[in-house]
Order: C-alpha cells, then structure tokens, then sequence
C-alpha cells in the first residue's frame, strides 16, 4: 500500500456496501489520514498488518487483507481480515488473498490458529471464510457491530486439508511496498 493508491481506497471507503459490515463511510481527507496512518505503521507492524491486493493484469490496487492482532480481545489471538472494491466482488479475489495470507500465517509465521470476526449478516464474507477451511467458533461482541460470529482454524485443521489458490492476483507479501 502507498499513497498512490489513495484514489481506490477512498473508493472502497466511501462506498456504503463495501463499508456496510466493517465500518463507517469515510470522506477524502479521513482516507487520506487513514491511508497515510497504514503506510507509516506498515513496516513496524510486519509481519502483521494489511497488504494490498494487486490485479496483476492492471497492476491495480483492488483491495486488502492481512493478519493482525485480533482487536477488542482479551486473548492474543489473531485475525485474518480481508476486503475489495465493489467491482471486484464476486471473482475469487478474495478468497485468494485470504487463503495466501493464510497459508502464510501458518507456513511462515508457525501461527497455532487464526481467526475472522465476521457480521452474521455479510454471506460474502462468511462464505469466504469458509472456502479457506475457516469454521464458525462462537459469538463475540464488536463495537458498532454488536455480536459477530467468530470463524477459526487452526494449524492443525489447516494440515489436513487442501487450499487451492488462483494466479490472476497477488497478495503482496510480508515485506512494505515502498512507492
């Protein structure tokens, strides 16, 4: 993620749908701050914290994901997170992404589990999480949000089974983008 890429992620945050589950409507310059906050906490925060997904044909930034800790815990779990620009619900994007960050959280960071708090009303985001191996754990309660399902696997559920993933993108890894 870079400042450059503030034009698509101010259309993702000021889209009503895109941000309906997750968060508030954001005007320009909270995107800019917002986006400028992200770039700064990037390299500190490796090897958490978000990564763009790329459209490797356009090279266009068409959304995020990452690994974190999980916030509004008392546990030190942590939290698979993912998101795209309208335009491009619905073509596996997603579900790539999540599943290379994933498989990076178990592979590169030897993570026992990770989990996604998920609205119980965003079927796009349950179903991600559920092609990628992750199963409903129990309810929790998230500020402005009330209670969410929380979804988990961990690295011993991830062992025993098979995640594919497609080419068309890439999750941009753990090492910060520089622009």
């Amino acid at each position: 993620m870079c400042m450059a890429d503030l034009p698509l992620v101010y259309a993702r945050a000021s889209d009503p749908e895109v941000v309906r589950f997750t968060g508030e409507i954001l005007s320009c310059e909270q995107t800019r701050e917002l986006l400028q906050r992200r770039v700064r906490e990037q390299a500190s925060k490796a090897p958490f914290g978000g990564r763009a997904i790329v459209l490797k044909s356009h090279q266009l930034n068409i959304g995020y994901c990452g690994l974190d800790f999980l916030a509004h815990s008392v546990e030190r779990r942590i939290e698979l997170f993912y998101g795209l620009t309208r335009q491009f619900w619905g073509h596996g994007f997603a579900t790539e992404a999540a599943a290379a960050m994933l498989k990076h959280g178990f592979r590169d960071l030897e993570l026992n589990e990770i989990v996604a708090p998920i609205h119980p009303d965003n079927i796009r985001s349950v179903r991600v999480a559920e092609r990628i191996g992750l199963r409903y754990r129990t309810k929790m309660d998230w500020p402005k949000q009330g209670q969410v399902n929380l979804y988990g696997l961990s690295q011993a559920e991830y062992d025993q089974s098979d995640h594919p993933t497609r080419n068309e993108i890439r999750a941009i890894n753990s090492r910060p983008k520089l622009c």
